[in-house]
Parts: structure tokens; C-alpha cells; sequence
């Protein structure tokens, strides 16, 4: 629930006394920490940050082939493009 409200930090304190709940400073502490968790977990979660980065065009047929399962299906002479969204929806 505190990542989908974009507070993970903040949201962990405890809530028992509801000191922290209410308090501006300590809301002013975590938001930085805050920010930075969530916006680094959605770079780190994107499938453009995976396959952008640690994936080069040269490996992506062997890699929707062969670990994505797509054995039988597989085209070679698809876009990059296509091949990126194909292995970016595999669950």
C-alpha cells in the first residue's frame, strides 16, 4: 500500500501514537527518501530500462527464442522494435 500512495518510507512509520502521521517535519525528512525509492523502482521496473540497457539488438532473437519461449513463433525478420515489445510483454 505505501508504494501505490508514493510514500514508502513515510508510510512505515508507525501509526500506534499517530505522532508520525500528522507531523510535517518528519513528512519533510522522508519525502526526499520517498521520491527517490519510487522513482528509482520505476526506472528499475520499465522494460525499456532492462532491455534498453542490457540488452543490444544483436541478442534479442536468442533471447525471445529461447528464454522467452517463443521457439515456434519466432520471426527474425521482425523490427527491432517488435521484437522489444514481444519480449517486454512476456510475463
Amino acid at each position: 500500500m505505501s508504494w501505490i500512495n508514493g510514500r514508502p518510507v513515510f508510510d512505515k512509520l508507525p501509526k500506534v501514537s499517530g505522532q508520525w502521521s500528522d507531523n510535517i517535519v518528519v513528512s519533510w525528512l522522508t519525502k526526499f527518501w520517498d521520491d527517490l525509492l519510487v522513482s528509482t523502482k520505476a526506472r528499475i521496473d520499465s522494460p525499456d530500462y532492462i532491455l534498453g540497457t542490457l540488452l543490444d539488438d544483436s541478442k534479442l532473437d536468442f533471447v525471445g527464442r529461447f528464454l522467452c519461449g517463443y521457439a515456434g513463433l519466432w520471426d527474425d525478420n521482425l523490427d527491432n522494435i517488435q521484437k522489444r515489445d514481444l519480449i517486454s510483454v512476456y510475463p
